[in-house]
């Protein structure tokens, strides 16, 4: 995206410098009436030609760069489970318009997975629909799309939910990446995660635990943690498929977390103990040979 907005200015540049240079009044003392006519008719063209391309190119650089401005940090999936009051994976029935003043409109869809809260039949979304105005984060949703929502709910009752808190669950990267997954551990142990434990999760050091990985390259590590009343580790629960490698990396980077000091900060009752879970992302993919190490 940024190329293509370099790109553009370097245009604009460009057509401003030779509407500049080139069309500028005939010497008609020194050029026969003729000749001047029908040089003078040429560069109006070209001159108008030129300023058609001028304003194209205007309104794409502008239109790319607000496209460009938008930008989210999203957090895991399982930060956003703990945040949000609603999460589902629903289709898209019907999108309506924004109503006069307001910045969200109204989404009715069809839930085909709950995995936290009550199910609605619509969703209010942030910014505006794409067909009557646009924005740099608004999200045009086509009728029969999939998306996973993490919705919040407002004063009235009602789920909302935007550009940074949502994403396509019918597209080759969710199903690769088994999303679905997570939710689905995340909703069976809804009980013991959920509503004890706030979304920030202790910090783990990604590069002390991070390892080289051809095949799982971009996947997820998910494992839960459950202390015990004096807030040590009890027991560590890998929900998928890692080595013994990674396990004992991430046990040695767990070791190393301040679970009492989280405690006190979060005001957590820990007389019962508690579980944590985490969603990391260990897997990179194997660095290829510096060959100046060998001079080549």
């Amino acid at each position: 995206m940024a190329y293509t907005i370099a790109y553009y200015i370097l245009n604009l540049i460009g057509v401003a410098a030779t509407l500049h240079h080139t069309v500028r009044p005939l010497d008609v003392a020194t050029v026969p009436t003729e000749v001047v006519n029908n040089d003078m008719e040429l560069n109006i063209f070209q001159h108008h030609k030129r300023m058609k391309r001028f304003s194209i190119l205007l309104i794409l650089s502008i239109i790319t760069a607000k496209l460009f401005a938008c930008s989210c940090v999203s957090g895991t999936i399982t930060e956003n489970f703990y945040k949000a009051n609603f999460v589902a994976i629903a289709e898209i029935l019907k999108t309506n318009t924004n109503e006069k003043g307001k910045d969200f409109y109204t989404v009715d869809i069809s839930v085909k997975e709950l995995y936290k809260g009550i199910s609605s039949r619509s969703i209010n979304i942030g910014g505006y629909n794409g067909v009557q105005q646009w924005s740099s984060c608004d999200i045009k949703l086509i009728p029969g799309s999939k998306w996973l929502f993490f919705g919040y709910k407002d004063k009235k009752g009602k789920f909302y939910s935007g550009y940074c808190s949502m994403q396509r669950a019918d597209d080759h990267n969710f199903i690769k990446r088994k999303c679905a997954f997570i939710l689905s551990v995340l909703k069976k142990n809804a009980g013991n995660f959920v509503e004890k434990i706030p979304y920030n999760l202790p910090y783990l050091n990604y590069d002390n635990y991070k390892t080289y990985s051809a095949d799982k390259t971009g996947m997820y590590c998910l494992f839960s943690v459950k202390l015990d009343s004096n807030l040590n580790i009890e027991k560590i629960i890998f929900y998928t498929d890692d080595n013994e490698i990674i396990k004992k990396k991430l046990q040695n980077e767990l070791k190393k977390c301040s679970f009492k000091d989280y405690a006190i900060k979060n005001n957590l009752n820990t007389s019962q103990g508690f579980s944590y879970i985490f969603e990391v992302y260990p897997y990179t993919p194997i660095a290829e040979p510096d060959l100046r190490i060998h001079g080549l």
